[in-house]
């Protein structure tokens, strides 16, 4: 979780119609995780975080599912997940592969 996901978020509440879902715990009430989509660019699906302990429950699924549910309705036909990670867990629930890959160098001077 970083502020650049909290602003995206933020962003995500704001459009018309909000473009992220939330996941919350029925008994408790209590905050799960979120997906946004439509908000780093067009057609991508991210920021998404859930909170480790609701991570085996399936909660990140669902958000995940519903994200591409909500941008194939909107008329995209593919989706880019954004700053990606981790991986296997896109690949096994949605069949996700790898697209472009980005390396960053550094070097200290």
């Amino acid at each position: 979780p970083s502020r650049r996901w909290a602003y995206l978020a933020g962003l995500a509440f704001r459009a018309d119609p909000p473009s992220i879902e939330v996941a919350y715990a029925r008994d408790t009430g209590a905050f799960l995780g979120f997906a946004a989509y439509d908000v780093a660019r067009a057609g991508a699906l991210g920021p998404m975080g859930v909170i480790p302990e609701a991570r085996q429950g399936g909660a990140g699924s669902v958000l995940l599912k519903r994200c591409l549910r909500d941008l194939r309705g909107a008329g995209y036909e593919r989706a880019e997940i954004f700053a990606v990670g981790p991986i296997p867990f896109y690949a096994r629930v949605v069949g996700a592969q790898m697209g472009r890959v980005y390396y960053q160098y550094a070097r200290s001077l």
